[in-house]
């Protein structure tokens, strides 16, 4: 939930009393899905786009770690399909996420 989105992390207000970070997105079920992972403990931190249209997603876990994963292929969502896919990638190993 927290790479297979295209969700924007909203910046903060000055004086925000929220250490939590909220999200923005063409989708409120996108948006409802990663702020529900967020809520369970993994967040979606930053979006890096890097070199020929790859980008890192930064996600931290419960205990505070910061993982970096790349994202080489976003499959959109479709009506046809009624899901959206990403391939991940992370120390050598590939994952589908649908």
């Amino acid at each position: 939930l927290a790479t297979c989105h295209e969700v924007v992390l909203e910046v903060k207000a000055e004086g925000s009393q929220s250490d939590l970070p909220t999200y923005t997105g063409m989708s409120p079920d996108e948006v409802a899905l990663v702020t529900a992972a967020r809520d369970a403990g993994v967040t979606f931190v930053k979006r890096n786009r890097l070199h020929g249209g790859i980008n890192e997603v930064e996600v931290k876990d419960f205990s505070g770690k910061v993982s970096k994963f790349e994202v080489p292929v976003l499959l959109q969502f479709n009506s046809d399909r009624k899901r959206m896919s990403v391939i991940v990638k992370r120390g050598g190993s590939a994952w589908c996420i649908t």
